[in-house]
């Protein structure tokens, strides 16, 4: 009987053992497994970043590229005009040398229409060159109207991936305020993402909880800054927005005290912005609906708003 029982003990002792191993191997695999993401995720970030710089690298030689090109073009122009004004110097020449030929010679009639139509091709010539010359003048002056547009594109829209704008909104928190006007202003520094800074009017008493309040007159200013990743949706259509903030909310309340008549109360509160949405429309005319849960950690209320947002920038 004491041989089974230390048989047993030793039988569970393997086991204990065994199990402690599987679970040091575990261990082990998972950290290798974490390192192996947290290298993966640094080497990504280091190829993204080489292939910004040889992507702006590129656009700096593009450009280089272009401006020697267009030195070229108005060297060349130069040359043209200088040429210009030297056949025109020598057309003068020539005619003022057929007068004195005439005056001097008693020419034929069939030589005095030949010098004539040597004359009449050599102005001929004379305005096809100024003709292309103006041609020239005209595809320079449209290429770099177009490069200027280009340049304006990339700042302002950046095929869509930037935001500037201005908008106007109106919404709800489906408590107090009831009734929310909005403006707002977004710039788009860098692509696919755009600060927000924006001013809510909030007035109309809600509810407070299950409880509806009367006689009170409730209005609150909610000044807010906002962070947001912009994914812009194809052929400048718009895009969808999401963001982290703050900012600081003042509430009024008004009412009756049989006491003291009249009282007003004002609170002021720091808040945690969180927000997101989509912008939708064509070219510079958008239509936004937007959602922001705001909380001061103590308290939680949420946004609902819609309305028209003008977007800044030259659109193709």
């Amino acid at each position: 009987m004491i041989k089974r029982f230390y048989f047993i003990l030793i039988i569970f002792g393997l086991f204990a053992v065994l199990e402690l191993f599987a679970q040091e191997t575990n261990q082990r695999t998972e950290n290798n497994n974490t390192g192996e993401a947290v290298i993966n995720s640094d080497e990504e970030s280091e190829r993204r970043r080489e292939e910004r710089r040889l992507q702006r690298e590129a656009e700096r030689r593009q450009i280089e590229e272009e401006r020697i090109k267009n030195a070229a073009i108005n060297r060349e122009l130069e040359e043209r005009r200088v040429r210009l004004e030297a056949e025109r110097v020598q057309l003068e020449i020539d005619r003022r040398r057929i007068n004195n030929d005439l005056t001097r010679q008693n020419q034929s009639e069939a030589e005095r229409l030949r010098q004539q139509n040597a004359a009449a091709e050599l102005e001929r010539k004379l305005a096809e060159e100024e003709r292309r010359l103006a041609e020239e003048e005209k595809r320079l002056a449209d290429k770099k109207k177009a490069e200027k547009k280009r340049k304006a594109n990339m700042f302002w829209v950046d095929n869509g991936k930037k935001l500037w704008s201005v908008g106007l909104n109106i919404g709800s928190s489906f408590a107090s305020p009831l009734a929310i006007g909005n403006i707002n202003i977004t710039a788009g520094f860098l692509p696919n993402i755009f600060l927000e800074a924006g001013f809510d009017y909030g007035f109309i008493h809600g509810r407070a909880g299950d409880i509806e309040i009367f006689d009170i007159e409730y209005y609150s200013f909610y000044y807010y800054t906002r962070i947001n990743y912009f994914s812009p949706f194809k052929n400048n259509t718009g895009g969808f927005y999401a963001g982290l903030g703050g900012g600081l909310l003042d509430s009024h309340y008004d009412y009756k005290d049989p006491q003291t008549k009249d009282s007003n109360v004002s609170i002021q509160n720091w808040a945690l912005d969180l927000a997101s949405g989509i912008y939708y429309g064509r070219g510079n005319h958008l239509f936004r609906i937007g959602y922001a849960l705001r909380t001061n950690f103590k308290a939680m209320n949420h946004r609902l708003m819609l309305g028209y947002t003008l977007r800044i920038g030259p659109f193709n």
